[in-house]
């Protein structure tokens, strides 16, 4: 099995005999890495509430200033260009 998947006899002897001791286990990982994961969703949460919060502020104050009649704008690219000037370079 060990030379089937690349790995040394020995290397697998040594996991069978933790095994048998029972050192080596997926639950423990998975006790150990459960809270950390947690935590890490936890953050990512409170940064998703963060930033849709900050971009409802944007979105406010972006509906709330009138535009020029007759000019387009966007969320992403902002007011249309001014026309130049006759005889700018």
């Amino acid at each position: 099995m060990a030379t089937q998947h690349g790995f040394s006899r020995s290397l697998l002897l040594i996991w069978v005999e933790k095994y048998r001791k029972r050192e080596l286990t997926l639950d423990v990982q998975r006790e150990v890495q459960i809270p950390e994961y947690e935590q890490k969703i936890a953050a990512l949460e409170r940064k998703v509430g963060q930033l849709t919060m900050e971009l409802d502020l944007v979105k406010k104050g972006l509906s709330s200033q009138p535009l020029p009649t007759g000019e387009l704008s966007s969320i992403i690219s902002g007011p249309g260009a001014s026309p130049s000037r006759e005889g700018a370079a």
